[in-house]
């Protein structure tokens, strides 16, 4: 039986989430790694905004803010279409191939058209129908905020800085693992100039741990790669993005995006 799942933008447009710095970096970094939630839980989310008013209005101006941040290999993919066409192609194919519980596709050919069909039990509601054009119209705009951050996770972690969240260790981390990203703690720590104890204290405040951050920075790491055109084998991905070897990178793919690399690299 399949388990039906909902890409987390959609969902958490309508959540009660902390919009504090700290809370929106772990956001990012987490949905990098995991960025399918429960077609359930996204289902339940909505159900209880719908309750509140003007939930529509607040759902869109948060997905604009989460559209900034995601760095999710999904993200990447939309980002890196260069027209119209290229996004319907990237869109449709991503929504054909993942476990979503709805299948929403696009056509741009005579102004923008969705097609929906739920898979999973339960009807669509007007508001799931519109949260999802919603997402779709921005998505393609080009002033997206989507396309403002090509770079996975590194310029975020700048970003919150800017926003008061200073943790310099915690960043200087992000640019080290980048350098080498197969690095231990203790790597990590000596790279930034931290105690390894000082390193951990910071993790521990952000409500991070290394190795999340680690395999986030792994995944962005491997989404730059995934559709360049100097056709890397999966193999050597694996090993430049930090990951053992390529059995690694496509568990870790399918968590992250609930596609295959092969899938992903026929969307590119």
């Amino acid at each position: 039986m399949t388990h039906w799942k909902s890409y987390h933008l959609l969902g958490e447009s309508f959540a009660d989430t902390d919009d504090a710095p700290a809370s929106l970096f772990r956001w990012a970094v987490a949905r990098v790694v995991d960025g399918l939630t429960d077609h359930d839980v996204y289902s339940q989310t909505v159900a209880k905004a719908a309750t509140r008013q003007g939930a529509m209005q607040r759902a869109e101006r948060r997905m604009l803010q989460l559209m900034a941040l995601d760095a999710n290999p999904v993200a990447e993919l939309m980002r890196r279409a260069h027209d119209a066409s290229a996004f319907q192609m990237r869109w449709n194919g991503f929504n054909r191939m993942a476990p979503l519980g709805v299948e929403t596709l696009v056509s741009c050919d005579a102004g923008l058209r969705l097609q929906r069909e739920t898979r999973a039990a339960g009807l669509q509601d007007e508001m799931r129908e519109q949260a999802g054009a919603i997402c779709v119209s921005h998505l393609m705009a080009a002033d997206s905020p989507l396309r403002q951050r090509n770079d996975g996770i590194r310029p975020l972690a700048r970003h919150f800085g800017e926003l008061g969240y200073a943790n310099a260790a915690l960043r200087d981390s992000v640019d080290s693992l980048y350098a080498d990203p197969f690095a231990e703690l203790d790597q990590c720590a000596d790279a930034v100039g931290a105690s390894r104890r000082t390193l951990q204290r910071a993790f521990t405040q952000a409500g991070l741990s290394f190795r999340l951050l680690r395999q986030a920075v792994r995944l962005t790491l491997a989404s730059h790669a995934m559709c360049s055109t100097s056709g890397e084998s999966l193999t050597a991905i694996a090993h430049a993005s930090g990951f053992f070897d390529s059995a690694h990178l496509v568990r870790a793919w399918k968590q992250s995006c609930g596609l295959t690399p092969s899938q992903y690299r026929s969307l590119c």
